[in-house]
């Protein structure tokens, strides 16, 4: 069987012979090898942080409660920031939904995709609580951190009105009750000194001390 030996020049001269394939194939290659590397790279994400200082501002008797159930006022916090209710507070303050004109469909979406955005944590053994945004607009992610907190704040600042205005109208009612009930007891006592002609030991003791001062006078 005959044997060829295929030199440096016979590889040039093929080479030159289909240059125009090798070349096309090539850029082809470098094609797709920059098309799959673009397409497949990672989404770049933003982490935006904000954070706010939950002040425990309750009365003796939520204390108590508090105490004998055991339960941690930075958790039930960080649950009403991730709650349902505040999620869609943020999603209308940000223009995700319209609460007004927004269907039920629209407005449970807008809400657990908000929920899925937002992480919360406590900072040590601190009062402060951490709100984590992830979002793949670092913008977006820096004012949605600042919304969050912004509503939890006006919603923290209303929860405490309503309960001092619910305090402030409890007292006003016991007040009343009591001064209804001491005008009610006062008058059926001077009635019924009226109708038994009872005087009091203070008037009683006046009458006596009058009676001794003309007595003393006439002397």
């Amino acid at each position: 069987m005959a044997q060829y030996d295929v030199t440096l020049r016979d590889y040039w001269r093929i080479v030159r012979k289909r240059k125009l394939y090798i070349l096309f194939a090539t850029v082809m290659l470098g094609l797709a090898s920059f098309a799959t590397a673009y397409y497949s790279k990672p989404v770049p994400k933003y982490r935006a942080e904000a954070k706010i200082q939950y002040e425990r501002a309750q009365s003796a008797e939520e204390a108590y409660t508090a105490a004998l159930s055991g339960s941690d006022d930075l958790e039930t916090q960080q649950a009403v920031i991730r709650s349902y209710e505040l999620a869609e507070r943020i999603a209308h303050e940000i223009g995700m939904i319209d609460t007004l004109k927004a269907t039920e469909e629209q407005r449970i979406h807008a809400i657990n995709a908000l929920r899925g955005q937002i992480v919360t944590s406590v900072e040590g053994l601190t009062n402060i609580i951490s709100i984590s945004i992830t979002d793949g607009d670092r913008y977006r992610a820096r004012d949605l951190a600042n919304t969050v907190s912004l509503v939890y704040q006006k919603y923290n600042h209303e929860v405490r009105n309503s309960k001092l205005f619910n305090a402030r109208k409890f007292i006003k009612g016991q007040r009343k009750r009591v001064t209804d009930t001491l005008s009610v007891a006062q008058t059926k006592l001077r009635e019924f000194q009226e109708k038994t002609q009872i005087i009091s030991i203070s008037a009683a003791t006046g009458q006596v001390l009058s009676d001794l001062r003309r007595a003393k006078e006439r002397q």
